[in-house]
């Protein structure tokens, strides 16, 4: 991002308030010449375009305007997360070679010196650096895949999402995560309004919500539980438009949040690596597993998988995606192909262009001949009034490619018997049926709000 580019950002939407929390609005303005200024600071400290910068900046507000400083300096940043363990922080800052980690303490001293200085961050004609984000996605946990995202891809990324324009905007998870970083810097760009809460954790607050004019509010799968439990304690304004990423929801599960909590439902499907795919809008719940249409410029090629006719791993190319990953073994890098990406996901394109989800490539395994798609035997537990939510996960054998095994959430209107659903479960899918259905109070979820596939799969195989 540079200066100018800045400038006619906030000039167009001056007044419009940019960043708000409880007691701290931010107009456009302000925040052009604070991050302006603070740009001017952090070069002074001797930070250069084509510096690493790991941001461990915990004030969300603050966190932002750091965010853009760096940008305009032309800086690649990264986020050292305050939540992570020491060691992952650590090791981190050496995978990258970040030459400084910036601290809520720091910047905040950084803050005061900026307002008392009114130069602007200028930069010389010569220097076209863009700067960019370096964002953590799936891998082990201490050696997450790092995904560089330069501002260039950001904005056409950006520029997808037309959406943000006038919204007040709200995600639970806090900007240090991936997604929350990336879609307010979305709703900037678009000439949105980001609300901030005053609080650390990422709780529903139900008066908040009714308080604060938010429209756009993001949850992820945990939340969408929690909204569905208290539906009849709370309600949600009308006006609010929700969108759950992270994995694809049952249709069962949407129709009954459409019914009980508000038709106004979203269901977004992309990456780290390309970002948004495809968006179910409210009117697009019929089909099990569909994501919607691709946004305008996506691409989506089916690898004919022998798996059936239609359904095989997908293959996406997107305006702005990533083009590969940092410090990445060749197996990683593999992903990245001719120019595509390839997910990891196998899906198809129905006849009205909608995508369609079928699950993972890595999930996917046969059982005495039968191919089993775990999304598909979820889909068909949940047409049974005892299933409330459902995760099926492969036990390993000596015998077979895999067995499949379910982990249901009961409806509490109803009493789990294991045999007698193992028996509906049999007349409906036959042999790809599973063979143990397990209850649980809660499917487990990662903290980016996917169900943690990983936890059940080592519970079934020790």
């Amino acid at each position: 991002m540079t200066p100018k580019q800045l400038d006619a950002l906030t000039e167009r939407w001056a007044d419009t308030v940019a960043l708000e929390s409880t007691h701290r609005p931010l107009s456009y303005s302000e925040v052009g010449e604070r991050s302006s200024q603070l740009a001017t600071s952090l070069h002074g400290l001797g930070i250069r375009a084509g510096d690493t910068i790991g941001i461990s900046v915990k004030d969300e507000i603050d966190h932002f305007l750091l965010t853009i400083a760096l940008l305009l300096i032309g800086a690649a940043q990264t986020v050292v997360a305050s939540h992570d363990p020491a060691a992952v922080r650590s090791q981190l800052t050496e995978r990258l070679r970040i030459s400084r980690v910036i601290d809520d303490k720091v910047l905040s001293s950084l803050l005061k010196k900026s307002t008392k200085n009114s130069a602007r961050f200028e930069r010389s004609a010569s220097d076209e650096s863009q700067g960019g984000l370096i964002l953590k996605t799936s891998g082990t946990v201490s050696h997450a895949k790092l995904v560089p995202i330069p501002f260039t891809s950001l904005q056409t990324q950006a520029d997808q999402h037309s959406f943000y324009t006038g919204a007040r905007f709200l995600r639970l998870a806090s900007i240090e995560h991936n997604n929350s970083k990336r879609h307010r810097l979305y709703c900037f760009l678009n000439g949105g309004t980001n609300l901030f809460r005053d609080i650390e954790d990422d709780a529903l607050d139900f008066n908040y919500l009714q308080t604060s004019g938010c429209t756009r509010f993001d949850i992820a799968r945990s939340h969408f539980a929690s909204l569905l439990e208290t539906r009849n304690e709370r309600h949600l304004p009308p006006e609010i438009a929700i969108t759950i990423a992270g994995s694809p929801l049952p249709t069962a599960l949407r129709k009954q949040f459409q019914e009980e909590v508000t038709p106004n439902l979203s269901v977004r499907y992309g990456s780290t690596e390309t970002g948004t795919i495809a968006i179910a809008f409210p009117s697009d719940h019929d089909i099990e597993g569909g994501v919607g249409l691709p946004l305008p410029g996506v691409e989506i090629e089916i690898d004919n998988a022998e798996l059936s006719n239609s359904v095989g791993a997908l293959r996406i190319r997107t305006p702005g995606m990533a083009t590969h990953y940092l410090d990445a073994s060749a197996h990683q890098m593999s992903a990245f192909d001719d120019g595509w990406f390839v997910p990891g996901d196998l899906g198809e394109v129905i006849d009205s262009g909608m995508l369609r989800l079928h699950g993972r490539t890595t999930e996917a395994f046969t059982l005495d001949g039968v191919n089993i798609f775990p999304r598909e035997i979820e889909s068909a537990l949940l047409k049974n009034p005892v299933v409330k939510d459902v995760a099926v996960v492969k036990r390993e054998s000596s015998n077979h490619d895999g067995i499949p095994v379910a982990f249901v959430v009961v409806n509490p209107r109803h009493e789990f018997d294991e045999f007698g659903l193992l028996s509906w479960a049999r007349n409906e899918m036959g042999l790809a049926s599973p063979r143990q259905i397990i209850a649980l109070d809660n499917l487990p979820t990662s903290d980016q709000g996917k169900i943690d596939i990983k936890a059940l799969y080592n519970q079934v195989n020790g």
